[in-house]
């Protein structure tokens, strides 16, 4: 049963993280601001920090360099995360996941590196355009919400009809959206014994991997050209860090 009042706060969420970033770049400046914001926005969640960016540097073109590489941030905040989640449930998965979970830290972090570096070479090219407006913005937030209903309708038919198939299934079409609850959820399968410890870490990480790519695609049909371009070039980079650790890892377990 779908969850009003929880579909709700997931347009206070998106629609809040965007009036932070009005506030703290007015206050701190758009640089500070934007890195601010992405880091904590990063902390509830990295889908509805990209989401509202993306939208931003549309309206501002301007701040697309400074906006992605707070949605990078944001994104970094997801791993630790993460393992924060899996550490405090079943510790044992950590053997296994930390290592291309820290892997596609490391690479987001050289994203961020990156964008930081090519910021202070075209320091002060845009510097009169980045004024911001339009802090709240609802209709951004209920298209997410809608495509959460969406997804949420479709998971919970997978786990009802397929066996591990339907935890995989169940993890990609989660990880489109958040991360965090199939995190918990496998977790504590793989804790009772329900399933075992590898089809829990595969979970876990394809959920990354799908939310990851999820967030380049938000950003491809939300953002700005310049956003589109550095987050997609940003997260392929990450996610092919993923897939090549996780395949290593994987290997020598099975």
């Amino acid at each position: 049963m779908i969850n009003p009042f929880q579909i709700w706060l997931l347009v206070i969420l998106v629609s809040g993280i965007g009036f932070l970033g009005y506030i703290l770049i007015k206050i701190l400046g758009a640089e500070q601001g934007v890195g601010l914001t992405g880091i904590l926005g990063g902390l509830v969640s990295s889908t509805a920090t990209t989401v509202s960016f993306a939208g931003r540097s549309k309206e501002n073109p301007g701040l697309s360099t400074i906006l992605a590489r707070g949605v990078i941030l944001a994104s970094c905040i997801m791993f630790p995360r993460v393992m924060i989640e899996v550490g405090v449930v079943y510790a044992p998965l950590l053997n296994t996941l930390s290592i291309p979970l820290v892997a596609m830290l490391l690479a987001s972090l050289g994203g961020v590196y990156f964008l930081w570096r090519v910021r202070r070479e075209d320091e002060g090219e845009s510097r009169e355009r980045m004024e911001v407006s339009n802090p709240l913005r609802f209709s951004t937030a209920l298209t997410f919400a809608l495509a959460f209903v969406i997804v949420l309708i479709v998971v919970r038919a997978a786990n009802e009809f397929f066996g591990y198939a339907g935890v995989y299934l169940a993890s990609a079409l989660t990880g489109v959206t958040d991360v965090d609850a199939i995190t918990l959820s496998v977790s504590e399968l793989a804790l009772s014994g329900q399933i075992e410890a590898t089809v829990a870490t595969v979970a876990i990480l394809l959920a990354t991997l799908v939310n990851t790519t999820a967030k380049a695609v938000i950003a491809w049909v939300l953002g700005s050209v310049e956003l589109r371009r550095t987050l997609v070039r940003v997260y392929g980079f990450v996610l092919l860090t993923g897939i090549v650790s996780g395949a290593i890892v994987l290997w020598g377990v099975f």
